[in-house]
């Protein structure tokens, strides 16, 4: 039958259409709001930012970590990825946020990443 529509179809996929949307899609990629300073094992993965101690522009934490900086609206790595797209050396005159003090967000979305001292730096 040609010119009839299954609005039952429809109706299934603006439901899920809108659900996702709600929803922020499922998760997306973190971004960073603002500069961000976050902690890379010696193979530059992430690691919690407590394990580059306090200092700025190297680590020598108790973990073994080492700052790594990314500029606004980089990507950040999730715990356990590699970093890539930033720097060990901060850039001059530039002051980084932390990325367990919620300077990261869940791609585009706006949403908050939910970081509220979940890997260290409290």
């Amino acid at each position: 039958m040609h010119g009839k529509i299954d609005f039952s179809v429809l109706k299934v996929t603006a439901a899920t259409s809108a659900a996702l949307l709600a929803s922020g899609c499922g998760g997306g990629q973190l971004v960073a709001n603002q500069p961000t300073q976050l902690c890379v094992d010696a193979g530059g993965r992430r690691i919690a930012d407590a394990s580059c101690g306090g200092g700025r522009g190297g680590g020598g934490g108790l973990g073994g970590g080492h700052a790594y900086y990314v500029g606004r609206g980089q990507r950040v790595p999730e715990m356990g990825e590699v970093a890539r797209g930033g720097s060990i050396r901060p850039s001059a005159g530039v002051s980084y946020s932390s990325a367990s003090r919620g300077s990261v967000s869940r791609g585009g979305f706006g949403r908050s990443a939910g970081f509220h001292g979940g890997f260290g730096g409290g």
